[in-house]
Order: C-alpha cells, then structure tokens, then sequence
C-alpha cells in the first residue's frame, strides 16, 4: 500500500526520516529478508535526480532513510517528488512516496 507523505530535507544539515510500512490491510510488513532503494526526482518521469541511498530497514516494519550533512548539501534545492521501495527478490513494492522540498543552506 503506497502511503503518501511529504518530506522538507534542510541542504547540508543532517536528515532522518522513519516510516512504517504498511501493506494493502493497513497491518506492518514483515520486512525481514526485504532490501530498500529510494530515489528523488523532479517530476516522476523524469530521470532520477539523485539517488537517495538504501534505507535501513528495521524489523519488524520501520523504514529509516538517513543522508548526512555531506550528502544533504550536495542535494539541489527542488520542488520533487520522492519514493521509497522495498525489494526482495524480483518483487518490488513501493511502500512511501510524494513531495519533497530541499530547503536551501545559506551558511555554508
């Protein structure tokens, strides 16, 4: 079940963001034996504009997505859309998704 859910990430600050998966029953995936990816784009099809990492995944249902300092600060400031999948195997579900704001650093 793709939940829907904007994200601000603050460029050169560190970011963490937690997320349950959930799946079309609305009870928590068992997410033992699952992989993550999750990417950022401008628009959903366009090319991906920067890969967000592999999110660390937490059992039994907790999505971590954590980007350092460095990595925010290389993000460019955007408008997009994000999404975040879970993988095992060849079946892939993508779990979370929607806007995400890279707020602009002006100390840096």
């Amino acid at each position: 079940m793709l939940q829907s859910s904007g994200i601000t990430i603050l460029q050169g600050s560190n970011y963490s963001g937690v997320f349950s998966a959930k799946d079309d029953a609305g009870n928590y995936w068992d997410l033992h034996g699952w992989t993550g990816r999750a990417y950022l784009r401008y628009q959903y099809s366009s090319g991906i504009l920067f890969d967000l990492g592999t999110p660390l995944l937490t059992y039994p249902s907790g999505i971590n997505l954590t980007i350092t300092a460095t990595g925010t600060a290389a993000l460019p400031i955007v408008l997009g859309v994000y999404d975040i999948e879970i993988v095992s195997g060849s079946t892939v579900n993508r779990v979370f998704g929607g806007r995400v704001t890279v707020s602009p650093e002006a100390t840096y």
